[in-house]
């Protein structure tokens, strides 16, 4: 049969141009060397996504792991052979260019990229009942093909005798002289194309042109280079928190870490990222592929509390309605030392996720994280990178950035939290000062004060001005990823204005129809059924146009125990794939049962479905059954069955001619020869049910929703331009909380240009606070001199005066008596006396004996209340009351609280300054503050009260007018109070 040639198409040019140069040559090698074959490019497999060669070669002489390199020259390797797998290796080119060979996006050099897919074909090997008896894992060869020609300045390591590297023009010498026991069997070629699914490869298909190429990433941020020293320095597991409110930040830093990683660690890095969704949006901003983690963490095998017997009966399998867990991976394939960059970080959470008919692992995904990467027996380390601020798929102490959760889950751990300062570049801008106001009182967990101002980036519309720009965006039909969003928090809002941009702006009616933007909701799979083209996967968060609507098709679903469940309406449309580079125009069904819902599907619905794809399944065992599929010839071949069912069949014809057999003997033959049937029968069923997801287009529906106005929770991983958003949730719903905070943020965070708000939503910490105002205008206001609270509780004593106090005295009245003594010229400490809790005295004199006693208060919160002369020599008192005076002076720059309290009088003080009129902070109290206006000779004292519990803390309750001598200064307060 010679040489069978699989291809899946490489994502750059240059790689499918090097596979064709290799396969044609092959081609005539194999013809003339008289072998057989099976060469597969490109071969990916859902169950182990970590395998990304470039190729797999099974042939007489063995089975062979390809990694294709574009390069010529001269390859510079580390001369040692431990450095030989760790450090980089160097391309000294003809023009005299030293330029890094990387081993893919992932590893430190060549030989380390070959060598991790070496290991995950271990597992592929003694995963499979077939390949483990016949295939030598040991005996695989790794093979490195530079296109060349090549030199190079050492021959590789002879401790690693199954890697070898050679350029294409010796390709054809080393497959002759190469030898194993790892033979072409048919079995064998079957079973790798069923695990690596690929179609025919076609040698008259013309090759695409290049796709963008990521650009090389070096350190530019001299902030986080010694942060990745130091987390990297030890060679014991960790945690690296990164956070940052910028996304081009972040996506700069995955870079600089994977990148870091290659050339200072020798680890491998791994990519993931929450879904598919995130990952095709990551994709799509920094040119590299992550992976999902539901896709890297699950087996995708099946545990159900139905028994192992009933896969064999159909009927039994509709009635099951059970839910399904998918169980975890292994980490055998992965190097306890390798490395895991996960961004947008912010959205895997520990909260519970699951449905009614299936849960993955646990079903809190962080939690699966941390059992599968076992930190706590290995060298593995894990960076975190994500914004502190957005809104996670849970609760937001259970997301990934919370260290408090990260220590619980990682004890005694190393945990590195970094954030980053805010990009002064666009600090300007009222949607960057309004997002991070927002951060700011995340932060602080108070959520007392929420105002807008506008400019070029923020702009609040009323409803007339909102319906004009949704007209400006989505009058016309949409071409490519829509640049402009409406965001809601209620479906029932999105949908609300999806269909009157259909019927006031498409006018085509209120069903769906041509013109239609489409935004998908799931990961579907359209085959390839013409056998020319390839399958086209359509990730959860694509966008879709209508080009034609056909007729629905309606499915009644019905259990022998429940009767009549939901009725399933199937439509088929022709769409156009604008997320797609190629934008390919084709055809899928789309389950209207979820288009119709505004939530999810509901609970009949599911098990209509879960019973629907078992009868699917059924009839898939009927037109394949088990008994001419490949897994039940490899049942045959397997040693263990044979030997079993030929000790059983021995029995039996003992017994059949009346020889004496024991009862458990037979039986123990019959259980081990079921259940080695019974794994096959499984690895079918899964096998079936794989293809059925992947090729059936019932059971691969598209779930989908109009996708012009969508909720701020579907927004969040992607980026618009422009944005309209509702930012009112609901007229009943709160907001001075976490939860609208983070959700005003999330949806301001999606536009990447300007936000328009419609209904903005203010917090004034004054609106529930009562205006007393009940005393008589007098002529003068008596006020306190030097009566503002002191306080030096961030200052240290000297060592040098600590010998003045002693014990629990009052750290604020031991700063003041030092810093008086500062102003005091020729005066000395002659005693320090504490008389209370709140009482403390001090005596100065000079050399002339002459003397003062200074009295020193502090309230129930240690500052200083007040400092007054007692007794002192008349040549004394007036050098002393100075130096008492420029304490308050110095103080009274910074007399306001260090709360969110001193913020807001810091305002007042700024806005009042303009009139001319003075604000000065009297008096603190528990919950209530005192303070006073003046311009020139009018005069207002005033008492405010806040609350300081955690329920409504921030919130001011009373203003009480104490003392005036003016009206019009009452008036300015008002206008104070009512604008925050």
């Amino acid at each position: 049969m010679a040489l069978e040639i699989l291809f899946n198409k490489a994502e750059h040019h240059h790689e499918n141009v090097q596979f064709r140069r290799v396969a044609n040559g092959l081609l005539k090698l194999f013809e003339e060397q008289g072998w057989n074959g099976l060469l597969i490019g490109n071969p990916s497999s859902e169950d182990y996504y970590r395998f990304r060669a470039d190729a797999i070669l099974l042939y007489d002489n063995g089975l062979v792991i390809i990694d294709f390199k574009d390069y010529e020259g001269q390859i510079e390797m580390p001369l040692r052979d431990e450095a030989f797998e760790k450090k980089p290796w160097f391309l000294n080119t003809k023009n005299g260019e030293r330029i890094k060979i990387y081993g893919g996006e992932h590893f430190p050099n060549p030989f380390r990229q070959l060598k991790s897919y070496r290991q995950v074909m271990y597992g592929v090997i003694n995963d499979d009942s077939l390949l483990k008896y016949v295939l030598d894992p040991s005996r695989v060869c790794a093979l490195n093909i530079f296109s060349g020609p090549i030199t190079a300045n050492r021959s590789t390591s002879r401790k690693v005798p199954y890697y070898q590297l050679v350029e294409e023009a010796d390709l054809h010498t080393f497959l002759y002289d190469y030898s194993s026991k790892n033979n072409y069997d048919e079995s064998i070629a079957r079973k790798l194309k069923s695990i690596f699914p690929s179609d025919a490869w076609q040698n008259d298909i013309i090759v695409p042109v290049d796709q963008p190429i990521a650009p090389e990433v070096h350190f530019k941020d001299g902030e986080l280079e010694p942060v990745l020293k130091d987390f990297f320095a030890s060679d014991a597991a960790g945690i690296l928190v990164l956070e940052s409110m910028d996304i081009n930040l972040r996506d700069k830093w995955m870079k600089i870490v994977n990148t870091y990683v290659q050339d200072n660690i020798g680890s491998e890095t791994h990519l993931w990222s929450h879904s598919t969704r995130i990952a095709s949006r990551i994709a799509k901003r920094t040119f590299l592929q992550t992976q999902s983690l539901y896709v890297a963490l699950y087996s995708g095998k099946e545990k159900t509390k139905v028994k192992e017997d009933t896969l064999e009966g159909e009927e039994e399998l509709q009635e099951n309605i059970e839910q399904e867990v998918i169980g975890l991976r292994s980490d055998a394939d992965i190097d306890i030392a390798d490395v895991f960059i996960i961004p947008d970080a912010h959205l895997v959470s520990r909260s519970l996720h699951q449905s009614d008919l299936i849960r993955f692992g646990t079903g809190r995904l962080l939690e699966d994280l941390f059992n599968y990467l076992k930190l706590d027996k290995t060298q593995r380390k894990l960076v975190l990178i994500g914004d502190p601020y957005m809104l996670s798929y849970g609760r937001t102490e259970d997301a990934a950035l919370n260290i408090e959760l990260l220590n619980e889950l990682f004890e005694d751990g190393n945990i590195i939290p970094y954030r980053s300062k805010a990009d002064e570049a666009f600090s300007e801008t009222q949607l960057f000062k309004t997002r991070n106001g927002i951060a700011a009182s995340i932060d602080h967990d108070l959520f007392n004060r929420l105002n807008y101002q506008y400019d070029e980036s923020l702009e609040e519309v009323q409803q007339e001005q909102a319906s004009q720009l949704i007209t400006k965006w989505f009058s016309n039909l949409i071409e490519s990823e829509p640049g402009n969003a409406v965001l809601f928090y209620s479906k029932l809002d999105a949908r609300k204005t999806n269909l009157w941009i259909k019927e006031h702006l498409l006018k085509n009616g209120r069903e769906l129809a041509a013109g239609d933007l489409l935004l998908i909701n799931n990961n579907i799979t359209i085959p390839d059924l013409t056998g020319l083209g390839h399958p086209t996967n359509i990730s959860n968060g694509s966008y879709l146009r209508v080009i034609e609507v056909y007729s629905a098709e309606n499915l009644p679903i019905s259990s022998k125990s429940k009767g009549y469940l939901a009725t399933l309406t199937f439509r088929k449309l022709r769409v156009k794939l604008l997320s797609a580079i190629q934008q390919p125009v084709v055809d899928i069904l789309m389950l209207e049962n979820y288009f119709q819902n505004l939530e999810d599907l509901g609970r009949e619905e599911q098990i209509a479905i879960k019973i629907f794809t078992s009868q699917r399944l059924g009839e898939l065992r009927k037109k394949y059954p088990f008994e001419k599929s490949s897994k039940c010839q490899d049942l045959q071949s397997n040693r263990d069955y044979i030997e079993t069912s030929k000790l059983f069949g021995e029995l039996e014809l003992k017994k059949s001619t009346g020889e004496k057999v024991l009862k458990k003997d037979q039986e123990a033959f019959k259980v081990k020869r079921n259940k080695i049937e019974r794994s096959y029968k499984k690895d079918y069923n899964r096998s079936l049910m794989m293809t059925l997801r992947k090729q059936d287009p019932y059971v691969n529906a598209a779930h989908v929703n109009y996708g012009w106005a969508i909720t701020v929770h579907k927004s969040v991983g992607s980026q618009f331009e422009n944005v309209l958003f509702k930012t009112l949730q609901s007229e009943d719903a709160g907001i001075a909380n976490q939860s609208y905070f983070r959700w005003l943020y999330s949806g301001l965070t999606a536009a990447n240009n300007k936000a328009f708000i419609i209904h903005p939503q203010l917090i004034n910490p004054f609106s529930e606070c009562e205006f007393i105002d009940a005393v008589e205008i007098t002529e003068g206001v008596e006020t306190h001199t030097n009566n503002e609270l002191l306080d030096y509780s961030s200052e240290e004593l000297s060592d040098e005066s600590k010998h003045w106090f002693s014990v629990g005295f009052n750290h604020n009245a031991a700063m003041a008596i030092v810093k008086l003594m500062e102003r005091l010229s020729g005066l000395q400490i002659s005693s320090v006396r504490r008389y209370s809790d709140f009482l403390n005295k001090v005596i100065f004199s000079d050399q002339e004996k002459r003397s003062a006693t200074i009295a020193l208060n502090n309230r129930g919160n240690l500052k200083i209340s007040s400092i007054r002369i007692e007794t002192c020599h008349s040549d004394l008192k007036d050098i002393i009351q100075n130096a008492i005076d420029s304490l308050y002076q110095l103080s009274s720059e910074n007399a306001f609280p260090n709360d969110y309290r001193g913020e807001i009088y810091q305002d007042w003080r700024h806005k009042l300054s303009v009139m001319g009129i003075e604000l000065e902070l009297l008096e603190e109290h528990n919950n209530e503050d005192r303070l006073h206006l003046k311009n020139g000779n009018d005069q207002v004292k005033f008492n405010l009260r806040y609350t300081s519990g955690v329920r409504n803390r921030g919130h001011f309750t009373s203003t009480t007018i104490t003392r005036k001598t003016n009206q019009d200064l009452v008036l300015e307060l008002k206008k104070l109070l009512s604008h925050g």
